[in-house]
């Protein structure tokens, strides 16, 4: 019994390391994370995803929340209100495209009544940035 446990908690490590997103910069391609709490009366007010910067002429985005794409969309920049998607518990906020000149600067911000964070990103044309939303 105790090598049955010891194997099933050993796959259960692995599947879960391989779900988790890996936080480097492979090839041109980086990864960002960022984490907040909010409290769920805050919610009542908007907590807004912005997504641009100087410089871009052309930004493909896809935003996602715990795996389902909420919004895809071509602009120079967008906003979107995520509370009427923000619910009790940890939501995975995924925000993935690409951006051109590959030299623009682009800074996804998420904004509301407690919190300000910025992720900024630039040099390979692709975005990829995530945001852990703990919902308290």
């Amino acid at each position: 019994m105790i090598r049955s446990n010891l194997t099933f908690a050993i796959l259960a490590t692995i599947v879960l390391a391989s779900s988790l997103p890996v936080l480097s910069q492979m090839g041109q391609q980086q990864t960002q994370l960022s984490a907040v709490e909010i409290d769920q009366e805050t919610l009542s007010q908007p907590y807004w995803l912005r997504v641009g910067g100087s410089r871009v002429r052309q930004l493909r985005l896809e935003i996602s929340l715990n795996g389902r794409v909420i919004q895809s969309l071509e602009n120079r920049q967008t906003a979107l209100n995520l509370s009427p998607y923000l619910k009790p518990g940890k939501q995975t906020l995924l925000v993935t495209g690409q951006y051109a000149p590959r030299e623009a600067e682009i800074v996804t911000e998420l904004k509301g009544q407690q919190i300000q964070i910025s992720q900024q990103s630039t040099g390979s044309g692709l975005l990829n940035q995530i945001f852990i939303v703990k919902v308290r």
